[in-house]
């Protein structure tokens, strides 16, 4: 089984903290779609004959382009591609898009699941990180989608926001749970190079997410989704039972996939790419027939580190026999490594290394502790 990724790179707004390939100028919409068909068609032999199981529209906002478009694309995808029957389609979407009419019109599609990018319930806290929408717009968002029946539903949150407190944090999340989606994604505020939220912090006119609240609020969403019956699937991510997302869940497993449109990745097994992050070189490139994709070759080390990091981050965490099955030769290398880190941070558990709770905030340590660099 295999994935695809479609980045669509268009924004309304630059959120302050992200660090994406995005562009907010109008400039190419309508001569992208025509030219990511073109690399659709051009790039039909990567997956060689794996069946694709996941479709995933990211971005960027996706939601910006019309219904018909996105149906458009899936019908080019599965005349090139060996598509199972009822892959799971994702479409990254924000609040401030879906109106009950583009909803109506989504249903058309065979689009199955909605990742949608609330952040936060706040006005305050949308505001500081330059969202295009309000709360107002992200309640009317999630009332549209159960009133057409979108069941299977994401939605983004973030923490660790300075000036936040415990009580805005819970209140964010208590709103999203009155929602009752199958899937959530918590994530913990960074400070990204290039980035507004980078330069105001340079300048003085912000401050760095602080430690203590960013720790305080993971725990204080963990412990209410694992209480709401929500399963910690990744450090991330949490879900219903059934409901894990199986396009990330196939990245974090180490499952090829392609990536189509600028500055898109992929993965066939052995080597990494990715595409330019730029979209008149995109364009032109795929138009001209020029190189736009560069490759790599990973090695024996990359491929190790690359499992460790990615297993430690999930609830199975790292299963030793599939680690010296495939990576052997850095058996010992593991172990001495592992028996350096606090006890504390992992847990041992029918051949498999996972972290504590109190070890899944400093997943990053561990797991470059165990890198053979």
């Amino acid at each position: 089984m295999a994935g695809i990724y479609i980045h669509i790179p268009f924004c309304k707004k630059a959120c302050h903290y992200c660090n994406f390939f995005f562009t907010t100028s109008t400039r190419f919409r309508e001569t992208f779609v025509p030219v990511l068909i073109e690399e659709i068609d051009l790039r039909a032999d990567y997956l060689k004959d794996e069946y694709v199981s996941t479709i995933y529209f990211g971005g960027g906002t996706p939601s910006v382009l019309p219904a018909k478009t996105i149906q458009q694309l899936i019908d080019t995808i599965s005349r090139r591609f060996e598509v199972i029957d009822e892959p799971e389609i994702t479409l990254e979407a924000n609040p401030d898009d879906l109106s009950f009419a583009y909803l109506t019109s989504l249903k058309q599609t065979q689009v199955n699941r909605l990742s949608i990018g609330i952040q936060s319930f706040h006005e305050a806290e949308l505001q500081w990180m330059n969202r295009a929408h309000n709360s107002k717009e992200a309640h009317e968002a999630l009332e549209n989608c159960k009133k057409l029946g979108f069941n299977k539903l994401s939605l983004d949150l973030i923490f660790g926001i300075p000036e936040s407190t415990d009580e805005k944090w819970r209140y964010s999340m208590e709103q999203a749970l009155e929602y009752a989606p199958d899937h959530l994604s918590c994530y913990a505020l960074t400070v990204e190079e290039k980035t507004a939220y980078h330069t105001h912090i340079k300048q003085g006119k912000s401050v760095a997410p602080p430690d203590e609240l960013t720790e305080k609020q993971f725990y204080q969403c963990r412990d209410l989704l694992l209480h709401r019956g929500y399963e910690q699937y990744e450090i991330s991510n949490y879900a219903k039972p059934g409901a894990h997302s199986k396009h990330n869940t196939a990245y974090w497993e180490g499952i090829p996939y392609i990536g189509l449109g600028p500055g898109a990745h992929s993965y066939d097994g052995k080597n990494r790419g990715w595409n330019v992050n730029h979209m008149v070189q995109y364009i032109e490139g795929i138009k001209e027939r020029k190189e736009i994709f560069t490759e790599e070759l990973l090695s024996k080390s990359d491929r190790y580190n690359e499992y460790v990091m990615t297993a430690i981050r999930r609830k199975e965490g790292i299963d030793l026999h599939h680690l010296f099955k495939t990576h052997g030769e850095f058996e010992e290398h593991f172990y001495h490594n592992l028996k350096d880190i606090p006890q504390e941070y992992i847990m041992h558990k029918d051949g498999h290394v996972t972290l504590s709770p109190k070890g899944l905030i400093f997943a990053d340590f561990v797991g470059s502790a165990l890198f053979e660099v």
